[in-house]
């Protein structure tokens, strides 16, 4: 039995289509990072944003090197590389950003609700502490 050598066009047109919706999968990845960094604001914000680029950096080329071997039998294909990256790109830019957007709402919706919450939580243990610990004089 030999192996072929090559990749008929179909073959390959199912390959790119798979690469691109490989892409958008690392998309959602990345959606996912995104989203962590507007639920934790971080005070050292260029070390949180190199940390996790450099995850999903280290996540998206294990992710091509496992399509490369699973659909490519190894090989690394440039169109493939370019489908995941116009996958990449496409989601971004259209589905990515309007998640994004919805959940920054969420969030700052959450977020004003939670400090209102507070600030009427707090005011009554300072008027109970006040009315403890009145005012020497």
């Amino acid at each position: 039995m030999e192996l072929e050598t090559f990749f008929s066009v179909s073959e390959q047109t199912a390959q790119f289509f798979l690469s691109v919706a490989l892409g958008a999968g690392l998309g959602i990845l990345y959606d996912v990072f995104r989203a962590v960094r507007i639920v934790f604001p971080f005070t050292k914000k260029f070390a949180a944003v190199l940390v996790g680029d450099t995850v999903f950096t280290l996540c998206a080329g294990a992710a091509l090197f496992l399509f490369a071997v699973v659909f490519c039998r190894a090989e690394i294909r440039l169109f493939c590389i370019i489908g995941a990256c116009l996958g990449f790109v496409l989601y971004i830019a259209s589905l990515g950003n309007f998640i994004i957007g919805i959940l920054r709402t969420i969030f700052s919706f959450l977020y004003t609700g939670l400090r209102k919450v507070y600030s009427l939580i707090s005011a009554q243990f300072v008027k109970i502490a006040k009315g403890i610990y009145p005012k020497r004089k």
